[in-house]
């Protein structure tokens, strides 16, 4: 602008017409004030662009945090002692589902089991062998036993740092099974699946 200003004051002193300036700078205005639209577009364009990754990001780190805290429900299979009325206590292969949250977990299921190679059908009417457990909480002077009947599993709530062994029923041989997928529901609502593996799914 100070050019063109600077131009057409010369262009007059020598008796030039500067209408031509004036279109001149009247174009050049109106060029000025596209680019200027189209860098606030762009602007606002990367702004969004870089606020959607910016809570994608978050979000995915949100969820990689809640699936690490559904993961301290750990399950395992294994060979526990078992109680009986009298007498030791027996060696019996079984399910132990410890957890590790600070909250507690419940709605339990047993989602899939595999013994010797093979997928064996979980029957919550059938296998009451398979239902009785005990729990056993390090926070508490007593341990806490308890004998759950095969309807009543998902129903069971685990506490913060309790332990609930699922035995194996009596028609599958004393040994420890290949695979353990277990479901449930945390405090706030999310149903998770954890495994024998470590593995963590949302459901």
């Amino acid at each position: 602008m100070a050019v063109l200003f600077i131009g057409s004051q010369i262009a007059r002193a020598v008796g030039q017409d500067v209408d031509w300036y004036t279109g001149f700078g009247q174009w050049l205005g109106a060029l000025a004030s596209f680019a200027a639209a189209g860098a606030a577009v762009w602007i606002a364009t990367t702004d969004r662009r870089r606020n959607d990754d910016t809570r994608a990001r978050e979000q995915a780190r949100h969820e990689s945090d809640l699936a690490r805290e559904a993961g301290l429900v750990q399950v395992t299979s294994e060979i526990f002692g078992r109680r009986q009325g009298a007498g030791p206590m027996l060696d019996a292969a079984g399910i132990g589902i410890n957890n590790r949250r600070s909250d507690h977990v419940f709605d339990i299921k047993i989602a899939k089991l595999i013994h010797g190679g093979t997928a064996v059908p979980f029957d919550l009417k059938s296998d009451v062998e398979f239902m009785n457990g005990w729990a056993t909480s390090p926070v508490r002077e007593k341990h806490e036993t308890r004998f759950p009947q095969s309807h009543e599993l998902r129903g069971i709530t685990i506490h913060s740092d309790e332990l609930l062994v699922i035995y194996q029923p009596s028609d599958l041989p004393n040994t420890v099974a290949d695979y353990v997928a277990v479901d449930y529901t945390d405090r706030s609502g999310r149903r998770w699946q954890v495994d024998t593996d470590g593995a963590v799914k949302r459901l």
